[in-house]
């Protein structure tokens, strides 16, 4: 809406309005209805708002112009308007010619004439009629998008010709795939004609036809009925006085609406206040003919949410709004006589609705808590238990069941110390507190905790006996969870202190296998065991591994591996040892593609699923191991037995630590866990599927190895210059072995006992290239013993060899410069790499 502004004048209450046209005339009376709802809102009377209908359009001979003017100063003479308000061009164009007289210097609200227009010798403030073509148009489009020509029908007068540019110049940008054809130079009768022929993909927008070309005169509402009533076309409109004419409907300008956002002004002036600066709202809106969108089969949902219907057919509430009414009032009515009745017994109902309120409070209390509660009288036999109770012992279908039938419940292993303790209770009166397991008659096992109190005396038999039961089988669970995670926490605690150790033993083996490969690896007779010995020594330490994967995660050496490769191995170690008694198959694909792991750790868990499915067929079997391109192109292992089988609740648990179906001292029920770890570790996964008497398969996926050359490198001799090595270990078989591996590759070694032992030798001026340390020695371990090396020998290189690394001591290490890790057992070449690096 337009802004203005009055200057403060006196406050007369008399608001004068002149319409162009006659009281036929549709956008006028609506606008005077407009006006005269927004005063009645305000409560004001019709009776100082004075309107008056020209008739001057057409326009009057200039005689009957003066006769007008002549009636209008002889019946307001004397008068002085607060506001004159003009209503369209023709009154306003009056006002200023003809009747400058009448309340000379009264401000002019101009409403729907030329945009800017002004009335000469008073303040005139324009509110041109705004048309939303655009928007008519836009809407039409959205519910008939295969339009492709428009019919834009106006008349030849000032004001239709005035839309009629209005819409060239809004449409001009659809041009290029819409044909428009404007009507202001054609007749009105072939317009008509036209429109009972027009092709499927052709709307009609209609703005104002007073005149056509011809000068003929029209109501503009005859000629939209006429044109809507013959077009096989949809029409839009963008006045709402044509709404239920025929129109489909359109962003449509509303002058009832107008009339009321006027009026506001207007009660303000007859209330001897200024009129406002601006008017609020808007009166262009979205209005549509209900009947016409389902004439037409237009898609709603498509409209805005604030469209006004008209024609639209009432809900339900509208159609059966008086029954509903009459029949509420019915119901209040009889609600106000039950309230009546009531109130004759509120005082006992409230004691009942106390009394049920705690009952019910209670039985959720014990429904939350899982409690049940008993009474039981022993003289009469007499049970009276809660539903949770019953629901616990799963006694619902039995009713009030005796003593001996709740006993019963109680596993055998557990029967007669419960029925025991309760007699005792009954024969003493002391207080029974027991946690026992029962059996319900579903055969599921459930964990109680019952407690139970006799009353009598000490010394006399009970008369009455009452108890909780309280489900307790969840909490048990928990409990049996948290001593499985401890359990798993001592087995990485004690994985870490064995693999030092353990590792120590290795260490010593594999560097008198490398020496003796090193010096007889060209005797064929000497070379095959000593390899075994040497790759025994390395699937020891991949065991020590997954042992201490319990206590970490990640891998420290993955490479790219061959699984064939893998699998072969294992199936060579197996024909060795298994004397025949199981018979070892391999289906190989030789497209595998690489994996990215650790050889060792791999390998162990390889040997351990085949070790356990020999151990499922102790009368021998086959034993067959399957690799296979996975369809995500990972690689996958089966490895099938056919053996015993499992039933599926072992299979749910067979992964689990510690668990085992082998006697006592035959199993760990590591085996398997160990396996999961592993595998998961280096981001596969594992699938088992057994049947009791049909033997295992066990399904190995990995993932595989990103853009990396498959195979495994072979170990490749390694060319470092000969070291003088200082070798600083406390365990003799380190120090007994090792140093003659080193000699083999050409270094001189010197040997020390421990940390102390070495400081000492440094201090008297030992002088060597490298210093390899024991990482976990007692009293002065490793890193401390470097320390106090560097503060000697700030420069010297330093090799520290380990059995087991845990995150703290790496995160400290690698800052160091000159210092690698080597973990231990270690092969010639992996030592004499790290050494030419340093």
């Amino acid at each position: 809406m337009c802004a203005w502004a009055f200057a403060s004048a006196p406050p007369p209450q008399d608001v004068l309005i002149l319409y162009s046209f006659n009281q036929n005339l549709p956008a006028q009376g609506r606008i005077s209805a407009g006006l005269g709802r927004a005063m009645a809102a305000r409560g004001l009377a019709f009776g100082t708002f004075h309107p008056e209908y020209l008739d001057i359009n057409p326009p009057r001979t200039p005689g009957q112009r003066g006769h007008l003017r002549a009636l209008l100063l002889d019946k307001y003479a004397g008068m002085r308007f607060g506001l004159i308000i003009t209503v369209f061009d023709p009154a306003r164009d009056f006002l200023e010619h003809e009747a400058r007289d009448l309340s000379p210097g009264t401000p002019v609200v101009a409403l729907f004439g030329k945009d800017g227009a002004q009335v000469e010798g008073r303040t005139t403030f324009p509110l041109p009629l705004r048309f939303e073509v655009r928007g008519t148009f836009e809407r039409a489009l959205a519910l008939f998008p295969r339009t492709r020509r428009v019919l834009f029908v106006s008349g030849n007068a000032e004001t239709n010709l005035r839309v009629e540019d209005q819409a060239r110049r809004e449409l001009a940008p659809w041009a290029d795939r819409i044909a428009f054809e404007f009507t202001s130079g054609r007749s009105v009768p072939s317009v008509l004609e036209e429109a009972r022929h027009l092709a499927p993909d052709t709307l009609i927008l209609f703005s104002i036809v007073t005149s056509d070309i011809t000068g003929q005169r029209f109501v503009p509402t005859d000629v939209v009925r006429a044109l809507a009533k013959e077009a096989n076309a949809p029409v839009f409109s963008i006045l709402s006085s044509f709404l239920g004419e025929g129109v489909v409907g359109g962003e449509m300008a509303d002058p009832e609406t107008a009339g009321a956002l006027l009026g506001q002004g207007v009660v303000e002036v007859q209330q001897g206040r200024a009129f406002p600066r601006t008017l609020p709202g808007a009166y262009v809106r979205p209005m549509y003919d209900w009947n016409q969108l389902q004439r037409w089969h237009c898609d709603v949902s498509l409209l805005p949410e604030d469209a006004i219907f008209i024609n639209r057919p009432p809900s339900l509430w509208g159609l059966f709004r008086r029954y509903v009414i009459a029949a509420g009032a019915v119901f209040a009515a009889l609600c106000g006589l039950i309230l009546a009745l009531l109130r004759v017994n509120r005082r006992r109902a409230r004691a009942e609705l106390a009394l049920g309120k705690s009952e019910r409070l209670m039985r959720e209390a014990q429904e939350a808590a899982q409690v049940g509660t008993y009474d039981y009288d022993p003289a009469t036999g007499e049970v009276r238990t809660s539903s949770t109770f019953a629901r616990i012992l799963g006694l619902e279908e039995e009713g009030g069941a005796g003593f001996e039938t709740w006993v019963e419940r109680v596993v055998p292993s557990h029967r007669d110390e419960v029925g025991a303790g309760l007699r005792n209770t009954l024969a003493t009166c002391e207080p029974f507190d027991r946690e026992f397991p029962i059996q319900r008659p579903d055969g599921e096992l459930r964990w109680l905790h019952c407690r139970a109190r006799a009353e009598g005396g000490p010394g006399r038999r009970a008369t009455r006996l009452l108890g909780t039961l309280l489900d307790i089988t969840e909490h048990r669970q928990m409990q049996e969870e948290l001593e499985h995670t401890q359990r798993l926490e001592s087995l990485g605690s004690l994985a870490s202190g064995v693999a030092h150790d353990m590792n120590n033993v290795l260490a010593s083996i594999q560097a008198v296998a490398q020496t003796l490969l090193f010096v007889h690896g060209k005797d064929a007779a000497l070379a095959g065991p000593l390899g075994t010995i040497d790759r025994a020594s390395d699937r020891g330490r991949g065991l020590v591994q997954a042992l201490t994967n319990f206590s970490r995660k990640g891998l420290r050496e993955a490479r790219v591996l061959d699984l064939n490769e893998l699998v072969g191995e294992q199936t060579v170690m197996l024909r060795r040892t298994l004397f025949q008694k199981v018979q070892v198959l391999e289906d190989l694909d030789p497209a595998l593609p690489p994996v990215k792991g650790e050889s060792s750790t791999l390998g162990s868990a390889i040997l351990n699923l085949c070790v356990n499915a020999c151990d499922a067929m102790p009368g021998g079997g086959t034993l067959t191991l399957v690799t296979r391109r996975a369809p995500d192109g990972g690689a996958q292992l089966e490895v099938v037995d056919s053996g015993q089988g499992m039933p599926p609740d072992v299979v749910r648990r067979a992964m689990e630590p510690f668990f085992t179906t082998k006697p006592f001292g035959k199993g760990t029920g590591l085996g398997l866990a160990m396996v999961f770890n592993t595998v998961k570790a280096h981001g596969g996964t594992v699938q088992i599927s057994s049947r009791v008497g049909a033997g295992t398969t066990i399904l190995i996926h990995l993932p595989a190895a990103p853009g990396e050359a498959s195979g495994a490198e072979p170990e490749a001799e390694v060319a470092c210059r000969p070291l003088r090595i200082l070798l600083v270990d406390d365990d003799p078989l380190i120090r007994d072995s090792v140093p003659g591996m080193l000699t083999q590759l050409g270094h001189t070694v010197e040997v020390s006992g421990g940390g102390a032992q070495a400081l000492v030798r440094f201090a008297g001026g030992l002088e060597v290239d490298l210093v390899l340390l024991d990482l976990n020695m007692p009293v002065m371990g490793g890193a401390e013993t470097l320390a106090n090396i560097r503060a000697l020998r700030p420069t010297l290189p330093a090799i520290l060899a380990t059995g087991f690394l845990d995150e703290a001591t790496a995160a400290a290490l690698a800052g160091l410069e000159r210092v690698s890790v080597l973990p231990k057992p270690y092969t010639m070449s992996q030592f004499q790499a790290l050494a030419r690096d340093l």
